[in-house]
């Protein structure tokens, strides 16, 4: 495959998703904290039985808002080729993996680097249940990726909390494979990057050479700081409220590191800039490799 353009910050929101994946799925006892479709004021809509509210079905965006005409560019361009009215009638087009490709030669991309339903496990806030749902969202990506792998690289969805479900999730990927990096899931009430607690899931990623990423979007730290949002650091490196020093990193030779959305990573005092445009700075006295999403493919 000879690739000229490759769409490395693309999504499969819930709200596309099969309506009974989750609940499908799921194991026995967590059946019923999985996300489901029920009828709704404007249409159907992803909800739990806890109370989470997780969207339209097939709507707009990775919270599953309605479409509105002329308050979003992109989205305007989007229904113009008829998506969101294909939603409208069951027409899954972004989770049917032979319409995902036909928008792909329409738009002139010939891959895409997937990315997935963390923010939808934040709006759970049930960390047992959010691990269900990645295990599910995973082992369907895997199937997805597995029609066309030329063309589209998945990355798993990992839970933070607890770190011993981050670490299942992780084991359970690599033995399944069918993805091509690992998406751990940011919150600010994670345990911190550097807490030994996470020590075991850095060196199994490290043996396992898969990207890291920390989808880090526009509100992260540093949100009202130049530049807008995602990740900043005057020394050591910081991902959503959690540091990881040159020690952390030390520890694990020869990992990538990836952190992407938003406006990337800065560090305030010029010794790293790392935007999704930017590979990597190779002045940077870590021994990790920082890069974007190009090292996916």
């Amino acid at each position: 495959m000879r690739y000229e353009m490759i769409s490395a910050d693309c999504h499969v929101d819930l709200c596309w998703l099969p309506p009974d994946l989750f609940t499908a799925n799921a194991s026995a006892e967590l059946r019923d904290r999985m996300p489901y479709v029920s009828d709704g004021p404007k249409g159907p809509v992803w909800v739990t039985k806890q109370g989470a509210n997780l969207g339209l079905v097939n709507g707009m965006g990775s919270a599953g808002r309605e479409y509105v005409p002329g308050q979003i560019h992109r989205s305007d361009r989007m229904a113009s080729t008829g998506l969101y009215e294909d939603g409208k009638r069951g027409v899954r087009r972004l989770t049917d993996p032979d319409l995902r490709l036909a928008d792909q030669d329409r738009d002139g991309v010939q891959a895409e680097v997937l990315y997935g339903v963390l923010g939808t496990t934040r709006r759970l806030a049930d960390h047992e249940a959010a691990a269900e749902v990645m295990r599910i969202y995973n082992e369907w990506l895997a199937d997805f990726c597995a029609t066309h792998p030329d063309r589209y690289a998945g990355l798993a969805s990992i839970p933070n909390q607890p770190v011993a479900a981050s670490l299942e999730e992780v084991l359970r990927v690599l033995k399944r494979g069918g993805v091509r990096g690992l998406d751990v899931a940011n919150s600010t009430d994670m345990p911190p990057l550097w807490d030994p607690l996470w020590t075991p899931l850095w060196d199994v990623i490290n043996e396992a050479r898969l990207p890291v990423i920390f989808h880090t979007g526009h509100s992260g730290i540093g949100t009202g700081m130049p530049g807008g949002g995602g990740v900043y650091s005057d020394g050591p490196l910081t991902v959503t409220g959690s540091t990881i020093d040159h020690n952390t990193i030390n520890m694990h030779q020869g990992g990538r590191l990836l952190a992407s959305g938003g406006a990337g990573i800065y560090a305030l005092g010029g010794a790293l800039t790392l935007t999704r445009t930017e590979v990597r700075d190779n002045s940077v006295s870590l021994s990790w490799c920082l890069g974007d999403e190009s090292d996916v493919y």
